[in-house]
């Protein structure tokens, strides 16, 4: 499974559960401009995820997250956002705060194991707590 493919497959479930309350898409890949690659509304909530496969033994990610990655999600925060990365590994997903991100970008065995499994409105009810909705 690739990445592009990882998404593709995450934004169809999504789909599928949420029907009218998610709108999601898969943006455009600009290579090197560090646009995530999935742009979502759950709820009215906007939600931005760069999604990276993870290796099924290793349990690491294929791909580090850039630092350009890192501040494309951390300047859509400070717009109101939740950001963060969409860890796929065998149609399993888990969802890491973008704060979290090491500076390195890489995801080890060891953090990826304490990451919680993806789901919207976990992710979306930590942008509600800051709203003090």
């Amino acid at each position: 499974m690739s990445e592009s493919t990882g998404s593709f497959e995450f934004i169809i479930e999504s789909k599928k559960k949420y029907g009218p309350m998610i709108w999601i898409q898969k943006v455009k890949d600009e290579i090197h401009k560090g646009t995530p690659d999935i742009e979502a509304v759950f709820y009215g909530i906007p939600v931005f995820l760069e999604s990276k496969l993870v290796h099924e033994l290793s349990l690491c990610t294929t791909h580090k997250f850039t630092p350009m990655q890192i501040h494309k999600l951390k300047e859509r925060a400070k717009a109101g956002a939740v950001c963060g990365g969409l860890l796929i590994c065998n149609k399993k997903y888990r969802f890491i705060d973008y704060q979290k991100i090491p500076e390195n970008g890489l995801i080890t065995k060891e953090l990826y194991e304490t990451l919680e499994v993806f789901s919207w409105p976990n992710v979306t009810s930590r942008w509600r707590q800051m709203a003090n909705f």
